[in-house]
């Protein structure tokens, strides 16, 4: 997987270790099981006992977007392993590819009928998408077949850090309940998200060093490849 900070030092703080895999770029960056299942078996001869799988869909960095079959083969080998499966789902509004729409882990479980065999947490933050444009900070986790005990854990773990500020907080109550038809402001929170939204494919086209992911991978976050002149310079970027 990519090396996002967040993934390589959480594990440190715990004294456990991070296991990476690679996803495969000719299928649009996609999560081969194959490859998961080498880096599964490279661990143990490491004598690692891989506890949980992190999973960034849509991606980062690279904007890809999991099909709903590698989504459910993922959530398979989730199960037969008895590892708990990391949602990382806070890109879930970067879209711009109607053909190729976000779904969550959680309702690809449900659709398996595993969401009872299935140790599922999910993540999600106003600090991406059209939400975070001003700076928002705000997010959640959401459990799913989590134990009480390991859940006790993780609130009182929360809870010795900083929560999200009162703007973050009243961001977060927005997007998980968004105005709906009918409402007095639907019509301008339609008009100026859409706007933010469709505008996205626009401002990627205006880089002209970057080859961005085909339409048909859909988020958008899709840098595939960097070709640089020999005068240019290409900065990072998180």
């Amino acid at each position: 997987m990519p090396p996002r900070a967040l993934h390589l030092c959480v594990p440190g703080v715990a004294q456990r270790f991070f296991q990476g895999y690679y996803l495969d770029e000719e299928a649009n960056w996609g999560l081969d099981i194959a490859e998961l299942e080498r880096s599964f078996a490279s661990g143990a001869e490491e004598g690692l006992k891989i506890r949980a799988l992190a999973v960034i869909n849509p991606g980062n960095p690279v904007g890809n977007c999991l099909s709903e079959a590698n989504m459910r083969d993922i959530v398979h080998f989730c199960v037969d392993k008895g590892i708990v499966l990391l949602a990382d789902e806070v890109y879930q509004a970067n879209l711009y590819n109607l053909g190729k729409p976000f779904h969550s882990f959680k309702s690809i479980a449900a659709q398996e009928d595993k969401l009872h065999s299935l140790e599922l947490m999910s993540f999600h933050s106003v600090s991406k998408g059209f939400f975070g444009e001003c700076g928002r900070r705000g997010g959640y986790i959401e459990t799913s077949n989590i134990d009480q005990a390991a859940r006790t854990a993780l609130y009182r773990m929360m809870a010795l850090g900083l929560c999200a500020n009162i703007a973050g907080q009243v961001t977060i109550a927005l997007m998980v309940d968004p105005p709906q038809k009918g409402d007095e402001s639907f019509a301008l929170y339609d008009k100026v998200s859409s706007m933010v939204v469709l505008s996205m494919p626009h401002w990627l086209k205006l880089a002209p060093v970057i080859d961005c992911c085909p339409t048909t991978v859909g988020s958008s976050l899709p840098v595939e490849r960097t070709h640089c002149a020999s005068d240019c310079r290409v900065s990072s970027y998180s």
